[in-house]
């Protein structure tokens, strides 16, 4: 089948032959211009492609032909013997014709025919365009395609059953869909037709009647998605005891009370598998399911049931007493499912081996693709519970029905009186649905006031445990595969206790599970956990310690590199024994500790790609299986040494290595890399290392010629090693210097004008100055503390009961800044700087920071400003003064005081120093 619908596509990929083979001149529009292609296949059967050529004919071609391709051609009408002389051909392809009739004996001659192709022409089902006996010489015929041949569907059609019975070797038939289908009697004779497929784009069925069936027995496939179905009656697959396989996904005015109407005539079938997808619009409000929505199935021996993009938010309890035992495959992905008691019903459904419950609350393209858009209104109409303006609306419909049916009989007019009993049945039913609507909106109420009441009361138990109390997660032990997958998960995972279960595969990826805190108990058969891309940035130690049967384990498109560079000790996979493939791609590691991977002994399959490791160092001596080391894309250079020596002693396992997409470097630098790949070709596969390129004197070259760039980079680098070396070392030792003395000779000039843009730009401080004589402080005072009683007793008093504002630092330094801030923040709001120059003062780290501060403000905040008042105590030891102050001291006149401090004259001191403040 798959042979003739590929046709084209051969063409064009198979190297052939091409005969000329003309027409004998039976049409006047066929010329011996007119040229098919022809090839013979692997087991020497001519095929013949005539497509494309605007052929209005049937070409002649050889007798010998097999397969033949008339598609995209101009062909209207298929006369008699037009393949009278093609006894041998097995697939015939006409689709993408213009063809409107075919005369009765056009098939005349293929009488060994399989496989015939009819797709997107011009044929209504109807008795006018096939003719009864039209596929009289069709007795091999098994697979018949007519899709996308109904143009009008607007027409009145019927499928021609006595046409049809003629074909009784016919085993799959696809054909467009009709309205209100019936297959007639004929279709009985097709004992042997097993697959009937309803083309999506053509079908319009609209509803399947209890008679839709009813001849076609031997069914044992049947596809009729996408066929805007809107009811089903109950008995319509009830004659289809055979029926293995059924699909009635993507017909979105179904809903669950169709599917469970399809479920009725299925009770005594065969049926394996069931697909129900998409029985609801995209955006259909939330669906309630019945508990007893499946209970017809629960007779059956289904084997998989797919309800997946049916918008279900909640399940009714009890469920599982109608679950078909016979299930292993229940996929539900795409839907939007709240928590409920519900979910725990899936500890008791024996017999599940595999659960697809991923893409839960996906988003959706708002803008369907076809031009049938369902507005909100139409949604809201066919949702699953009755508001009480539309049970209202109804009820008002009926009274006013009935008032009239009263003045009817009170002027006895009968006329036109209707007494139907659809609105009062329409009735009835919104009433119990109005009824549910309350008695599930006062549910959801108690719940969100329990949930609120249980917030407080966690709340104020928080502080008093660290961790909340972990319950077991009720699996049945038949279920072997869990998938989870962009579901909008957002959580941390804590400490997880599983139920008794066979879990072997879990896949929770794409969802933002951000933290792995654990650990997860209970899942000893665990083999195979995708945990990928969560946006993940944290592993507890002991997330993974009690999965010993783990095998593979995915956990790269995270944001792991932090944790794993702290992971020194390998204390975060140390149990996992059994794991054969571990993923860390794409998660921004830089770095990974040497004995990280200490405790994976059996690991086979190592994927870091994606990520910034630069130097990998990490010991694998122990893994005595190793085989693949995936290097790809990261910023690596070469191999170093260390991580050399490790692979060296693994390398007896033929252990492949990849490193597309790193910047190799070809320098001297890395000759030994490259010698080493050179070498260990023989027992490391370096995989398509021949794509990779590194840096050769600044230029991008392939590594194909290896052996060349190793013999350059051996003439390059052997003479000039030590002149590198030395070269190297003057320039990094003279730039070290040079940078040295110039921020020692600047460093006063650097440390202040760090602290100006600090205090500027970063907040540290607040001046309040609104012009260039306006200050928060007359004088700052500059002193050792041995001399703080001098200050604060009789020179702070003093000069301050004089009207001067004076800031000393035990007062007037804020709190919680840093020292050097301070006094920044202290001299540059303040006119002038007294400094107390004594021996102590001197010693002082502090003391002199301040004065070195007080030259930076004069020279680069005052242009130059005299700021600085000097009060030197007599008998200093002026071989301690620096250069800077003994410079001052020289060029500027400075208070002199006594040592002894109980002869100071302090009237005169303070006067002469008040004097030079305002001065």
């Amino acid at each position: 089948m798959m042979a003739v619908y590929c046709l084209v596509g051969l063409v064009q990929a198979v190297i052939y032959t091409t005969s000329h083979i003309t027409a004998s001149g039976s049409s006047s529009s066929l010329t011996d211009a007119t040229v098919c292609k022809s090839w013979k296949d692997s087991e020497k059967r001519l095929i013949v492609d005539c497509s494309y050529l605007a052929l209005t004919e049937v070409p002649d071609v050889s007798q010998n032909a097999v397969f033949l391709n008339l598609s995209h051609n101009e062909l209207q009408v298929l006369k008699n013997g037009s393949f009278s002389n093609l006894s041998n051909l097995l697939h015939l392809s006409l689709s993408l014709n213009y063809i409107r009739v075919i005369e009765l004996d056009a098939f005349q001659g293929l009488e060994n025919l399989q496989q015939l192709i009819l797709d997107n022409n011009i044929l209504p089902l109807s008795a006018k365009v096939f003719h009864k006996g039209v596929f009289q010489h069709l007795p091999n015929l098994s697979h018949l395609s007519m899709q996308n041949i109904i143009k009008d569907t607007g027409q009145h059609l019927l499928y021609p059953d006595d046409v049809f019975s003629d074909l009784k070797s016919l085993t799959t038939l696809t054909i467009d869909g009709i309205y209100h289908p019936i297959f007639g009697s004929g279709f009985s004779k097709l004992t042997k037709l097993r697959v009937l497929k309803l083309t999506p784009k053509k079908c319009f069925l609209k509803t399947l009647s209890n008679e839709t069936f009813l001849h076609l027995m031997s069914l044992t496939h049947l596809d009729i998605s996408g066929c805007h179905i809107e009811s089903i009656e109950p008995g319509t697959f009830l004659p289809l005891h055979k029926l293995e396989y059924l699909d009635m996904s993507n017909n979105e005015k179904l809903g669950m009370d169709g599917l469970m109407n399809a479920t009725f005539g299925l009770q005594n079938s065969s049926i394996s598998v069931l697909k129900a997808r998409k029985l609801y619009p995209t955006f259909h409000i939330g669906v309630f399911v019945k508990n007893n929505t499946l209970e017809f199935l629960k007779t059956t021996n289904i084997r998989e049931l797919y309800v997946d993009s049916n918008n279900v938010q909640i399940v009714e309890n009890g469920w599982v007493d109608y679950y078909p035992r016979s299930l292993r495959t229940l996929s539900i992905r795409d839907n939007r499912f709240s928590f409920g008691l519900y979910l725990f019903d899936l500890a008791n459904c024996s017999g599940m081996k595999i659960l697809y419950a991923d893409q839960q609350n996906t988003a959706h393209y708002p803008f369907p693709s076809s031009d049938k858009i369902f507005t909100v209104e139409m949604n809201a109409k066919r949702a699953s519970f009755t508001s009480d303006s539309e049970y209202e609306h109804t009820k008002e419909k009926l009274f006013k029905r009935d008032a009239g049916h009263i003045n009817n009989i009170k002027n006895k007019i009968y006329t036109n009186a209707t007494t139907s009993k659809t609105d009062e049945i329409q009735l009835g039913e919104n009433i119990q649905k109005r009824d549910k609507f309350h008695e599930l909106k006062e549910h959801s109420s108690r719940q969100i006031r329990f949930q609120s009441s249980g917030k407080e009361s966690r709340s104020s138990t928080t502080s008093a445990t660290k961790h909340s109390v972990a319950f077991p997660i009720p699996f049945h032990p038949d279920l072997q595969e869990l998938y989870l997958q962009s579901s909008s998960l957002r959580y941390d995972i804590p400490e997880l206790i599983f139920s008794n279960n066979s879990l072997r595969k879990v896949n929770v990826s794409g969802n933002a599970l951000f933290k792995w805190t654990g650990p997860l108990v209970g899942l000893k058969n665990l083999q195979v956990v995708d945990l990928s891309n969560n946006l993940c940035s944290d592993i507890g130690k002991h997330f993974f310690e009690n999965l010993n049967s783990l095998e593979t384990l995915l956990i790269g498109h995270n944001l792991l590199g932090y944790v794993i560079e702290g992971d020194i000790n390998g204390e975060i996979f140390h149990n996992l024994k059994s794991l054969k493939r571990l993923d860390m791609s794409d998660n921004r590691i830089s770095f990974i500790p040497s004995k990280f991977l200490l405790g994976l002994s059996s690991l086979q399959i190592f994927d870091v790609s994606k990520n910034f490791l630069q130097i990998p160092d990490f010991e694998i001596d122990h893994m005595k299986k190793i085989s693949h080391l995936d290097f790809r894309q990261n910023l690596m250079s070469s191999i170093q040494d260390n991580m050399r020596r490790h692979l060296a002693a693994v390398k007896t396992n033929n252990i492949s290595i990849y490193l597309e997409g790193n910047p190799l470097k070809c320098d001297c630098d890395t000759l030994d890399f490259l010698k080493w790949i050179h070498n260990e070709k023989s027992q490391v596969t370096f995989v398509n290392f021949e794509n990779n390129n590194c840096k050769f004197n600044g230029i991008s070259r392939s590594l194909r010629d290896l052996v060349i760039f190793i013999n350059d980079l051996d003439k390059k680098c052997a003479s000039y090693t030590a002149v590198i070396l030395i070269a190297s070392l003057s320039f990094v030792l003279f730039i070290i210097v040079t940078g040295a003395g110039i921020m020692y000779r600047y460093r006063w000039k650097l440390r202040y004008l760090y602290y100006m843009t600090k205090s500027r730009y970063r907040g540290y401080t607040n001046l309040n100055e609104v012009g260039s004589d306006n200050y928060q402080y007359d004088a700052f005072l500059s002193y050792a503390e041995s001399n703080i009683r001098l200050v604060r007793f009789t020179l702070l008093s003093k000069l301050e009961d004089e009207g001067l504002h004076l800031c000393i630092h035990q007062r007037d330094f804020l709190p919680g800044r840093t020292i050097s801030a301070n006094i920044a923040n202290a001299i540059h709001c303040s006119r002038k700087t007294v400094v107390l120059l004594d021996d102590d003062f001197l010693s002082s780290y502090w003391c002199m920071y301040e004065l070195n501060m007080v030259r930076m403000e004069s020279i680069y905040s005052r242009r130059g400003e005299d700021i600085l008042v000097l009060v030197v105590k007599e008998g200093i030891d002026k071989s301690k003064l620096p250069l800077e102050l003994m410079d001052l001291m020289h060029g500027n006149t400075y208070i002199e005081i006594p040592q002894d401090l109980r002869v100071i004259n302090t009237s005169e001191i303070c006067g002469r120093i008040k004097d030079a403040i305002l001065g």
